[in-house]
């Protein structure tokens, strides 16, 4: 059976000046029987440091996107290890 997974959380957050600072994605998926879910909290700066109110949903999508494969492989993971439990810290990337 081929596991499925669904986003529970796009939030992007913003600095006490209106710009977009932090954006956590969150991710849960499911063999059929158990679920696991995972994060990843994307840090802005430079180019990317830029007023919240002129980030469009496509943005905010374009993100999740680009850290899909990871927090699916991290969620694969837990569903296939008896020994880590689903609520377990999500490992940092490079970790």
């Amino acid at each position: 059976m081929t596991n499925t997974y669904t986003w529970t959380v796009k939030n992007l957050n913003k600095d006490q000046r209106g710009y977009a600072n932090t954006l956590y994605l969150e991710m849960s998926g499911t063999d059929g029987t158990n679920t696991a879910i995972s994060n990843v909290v994307c840090t802005f700066g430079g180019s990317d440091y830029k007023p919240f109110d002129s980030w469009l949903q496509s943005d905010i999508d374009s993100y999740a996107e680009q850290h899909t494969s990871f927090i699916q492989e991290v969620i694969d993971a837990r569903l296939s290890s008896s020994t880590l439990p689903s609520n377990s810290s999500t490992p940092q990337a490079g970790e």
